[in-house]
């Protein structure tokens, strides 16, 4: 299994919303680094499952923030 760089899923996040927004405008055709797409409107759930997996492998991937303290002076 080839692992995901955080890097590398927000620009597959970055590429499929700009999927969505040309879809919504009329079919396109679309290159990313990893390979290209082309799509008509009918594909937009399509689009909109993609955001859903690469938000979540975005958010899996990101540093974890403990949570904050504040201590009285």
């Amino acid at each position: 299994m080839v692992a995901i760089t955080l890097l590398q899923a927000k620009d597959q996040l970055d590429a499929a919303v700009a999927a969505l927004t040309l879809a919504r405008q009329g079919s396109y055709s679309i290159s990313t680094g990893t390979g290209s797409r082309a799509s008509t409107p009918a594909s937009v759930d399509s689009i909109l499952k993609d955001i859903a997996y690469w938000r979540a492998e975005v958010e899996r991937l990101s540093p974890r923030r403990g949570p904050s303290r504040v201590y009285p002076a």
